[in-house]
């Protein structure tokens, strides 16, 4: 199962707060996908900046992005409707199947 209480990367980027407050994502059906959004502590006790996701269509079909602030890093899903997102993302999250990517500074260089 997906955890976001571990380091992926060993050090991220600085670390910057938040609880995840408002986060309208049920964490009974979306446990995995609540936890990326609001968990704001690792489980050593350090601070982890909750991540985030971004939803787009191109070209018929629907592409998130999801931001692991924390770990600076990205990965791209796509799906064919909307219906499939929160489930999808869930599933990807849970079975670790998102090919994480180490995010590019606004210079376009990869931290």
């Amino acid at each position: 199962m997906g955890s976001f209480g571990a380091r992926r990367f060993g050090t991220g980027p600085a670390d910057v707060g938040g609880d995840g407050g408002g986060v309208c994502v049920d964490a009974g059906r979306f446990p995995i996908l609540h936890e990326f959004l609001t968990r704001s502590r690792f489980d050593d006790g350090s601070q982890r900046a909750p991540g985030s996701f971004t939803l787009f269509v191109d070209d018929g079909s629907i592409k998130v992005c999801l931001n692991d602030k924390a770990e600076g890093a990205v990965g791209f899903v796509t799906f064919h409707s909307f219906a499939e997102v929160l489930e999808g993302l869930e599933a990807v999250l849970r079975e670790n199947r998102v090919d994480w990517r180490r995010s590019r500074d606004r210079g376009g260089r990869r931290r």
